[in-house]
This record gives structure tokens, sequence and C-alpha cells, in this order.
């Protein structure tokens, strides 16, 4: 009788359970019904898409005052200067960088079907396109980013190889057509939140209202101006400043030759000041020396970069010497494609060696 009771006790023990976990599982429906419900209903959609297209509304209006300042840009960045240009193409990708990031968050909770995405893609591709064409004319002219007010300090931007008029061109050509084409989206975009739930109205957004300026045969011209301006004329101009050596020479007044103290090794420092306008990438620093009475011949090299208005110093490798010799000492700076002025990108002296002094007993 006992173990019959056992048996009916596990029996009914497990019948609980499995009745519980029922009776869980179906509430855990019945709830996911009501959410799911609530969330689909009418009037929940309605308060979300008026909510998202009020947001919405707002972003369009910024971005409409930005199109005004591209379009700006488009028509009158021939006859600016290097500083203003650059302070506005700035201003132009930071504002619309701003926007596409408001954009995510108008978007939550989502609004009906498929309008937060298309809307985020919009103002995204809006942003893309600004952003794609300050690269195109920084590239074009040398331009870098200037430092934002406020923010810590960092070292100035270095541009690469600039582009060429082909490769601006094609840029900007990929960046005006995805303008026109966000912009053209909008239409199709209002008139999907209008027949949306709660029916709310979103205003007319348009990034550039002449759609010519976006156009290939524009950027072409555009380029072509950007390049015969005098105000933004790219000048290269390298200078070799100063040089120093280690070890360091040894006063001798009236001497027309630099005198070294007894030494092996020979290290050439330069400092290079840029004139241009446009950053210089590579900046190549060459040393050689030439046998004049018993030296080494030997030729080391460097490779630095400077800012647009910059200096930088640049260290070579470690020339061999010897002691009680004489070598002539050549530095010399590569200067880059196009150099102006006539500064001085050479130096050439005399380097007499002491002889190595005898240990005292």
């Amino acid at each position: 009788m006992a173990r019959r009771s056992r048996r009916k006790d596990r029996g009914t023990t497990i019948g609980l359970v499995a009745a519980g976990c029922a009776v869980l599982l179906l509430v855990a429906l019945v709830i996911n019904g009501i959410v799911s419900a609530a969330t689909s209903s009418t009037s929940y959609l309605q308060l979300i898409n008026r909510s998202f297209t009020a947001q919405a509304n707002s972003i369009f209006a910024a971005q409409n005052a930005q199109g005004r300042l591209l379009t700006q840009i488009l028509t009158s960045a021939p006859a600016q200067g290097r500083r203003g240009l650059q302070q506005q193409l700035d201003l132009l990708v930071r504002s619309t960088a701003t926007e596409a990031a408001q954009a995510t968050t108008a978007t939550k909770p989502a609004p009906s079907g498929d309008l937060g995405p298309r809307f985020e893609r919009i103002v995204a591709d809006r942003a893309l396109g600004a952003s794609e064409i300050r690269g195109a004319i920084d590239g074009l002219l040398g331009m870098t980013p200037l430092p934002i007010a406020g923010a810590p300090s960092t070292p100035p931007l270095i541009s690469g190889a600039l582009l060429s008029s082909t490769e601006a061109a094609t840029q900007l050509t990929q960046a005006g057509a995805l303008i026109a084409s966000a912009d053209a989206a909008v239409g199709g975009l209002r008139r999907s939140v209008a027949a949306a739930p709660g029916h709310p109205t979103m205003i007319r957004s348009v990034f550039v209202k002449d759609p010519t300026l976006l156009s290939a045969s524009s950027m072409n011209q555009l380029v072509t101006d950007l390049e015969a301006s005098t105000s933004l004329t790219v000048v290269h101009e390298l200078t070799l400043l100063a040089v120093s050596l280690r070890p360091s020479a040894l006063p001798t007044p009236g001497s027309t030759s630099t005198n070294l103290p007894p030494t092996t090794t020979l290290v050439v420092t330069t400092v290079i000041k840029n004139l241009g306008n446009v950053a210089e990438k590579p900046v190549v620093v060459t040393a050689s020396t030439t046998p004049v009475a018993g030296g080494i011949a030997g030729q080391v090299q460097a490779v630095g970069k400077v800012a647009a208005n910059g200096a930088v110093s640049i260290t070579l490798p470690t020339l061999a010497v010897r002691p009680g010799t004489t070598i002539t000492l050549q530095i010399s700076l590569t200067p880059p494609a196009g150099q102006g002025g006539n500064p001085v990108v050479s130096q050439t002296q005399t380097v007499v060696i002491a002889p190595a002094t005898s240990a005292l007993g």
C-alpha cells in the first residue's frame, strides 16, 4: 500500500507541474497577444507616426538650411579664400552629420512600415554627399579640416597626395548624384507618411533646389574654376630652415669650416619650414659625406611630413666618420613638384674632425 501511495503522489506531482507549466504558457501567450495588439493598434500607430513626423520635420528644416549653405559653396567657392571655404565645408559636414545622428533617434519607436528606414536613408545620404564634396575639394586644393574651437588639441592633419582633376570631378559627381537621389526620395516618403495612421503632414525638403548644380557637367566646371582661382591657388614651398650636428661643433671664431671633437659617428638634424598653403607628404631629406682628407663617403635619408604653414624637425640616420679627417657634408631637401619661390633646399659645409687623443697614463 505504501508503494502504491508513493506512486500515486509522484504522479500527482508531475501532473501538477505539467498543469502549472501549461497555465504559465497560456498566461504568457495572453500577455504577448495583449502587448502585440496594443502596439499594432490604430491609436498607438497614430501617436507614434505623429511623434516621428514632428521630429522628422525639425530635421528636414535644418537640412533645408544646410542645403542652402551647400548651394552657396557650389556657386561661390572659386571666389573664396582657402580658410573661408574650409570653414564653410567643415560647418556643412558637422551639421549634416548631427542631423543624421538625430534621424536614428527620431525613428525609435519605429513608425509605420518602412517609414523610419526610408527617412534615415535620405538624411544619411545627404550627410554622406556633403562629406564627399568636402573630401573632393580638400583633395583637389590640398586643404584639411580646421581644428574645432574648444576641442582637445590634436596634431595638424596631414593630407596625402592631391587628387587629380579627374579624380576630384568623379568624386564630386558621385556625391551630387547621391544628394539628388535623396532629394527625389522625399516626395514618395511624404506621400507614404500622409497615408499612414494619423495622416501626419511631412514638410517639403529639398537639399539643393537647383538640381543642375549636382550634374556631372556642373561638377566638372567647378573643378576647372577651383583650379583657375587665384585666391585658392596651391602653393608649394619647402625650405631648409636649420641644421644641427651631434656631436656639436666646437667654437672656432673666424673659421670657415665646422670643427668637431674626435668622433666616429655624426648625426644630422634638420628643421624644415613649409611656407606653402598645403600639407607636404613626403618630405625627403638627404645627407651625404664626401672625403676631402682621409674621410669616409656615405649617404643617409629620412622622410617626414609637415602641415601647411608648419615646421618639422627631421633627424637622419647616423653617418660613419673618422677622427682626424676632413669631409664635405651636404644636406639637401627634395622640393615638392611645383615648388615656387626661391627657398633654400640645400646646405654644404666642410667638416673637420679632430684627431683622437691618447688616454693619459
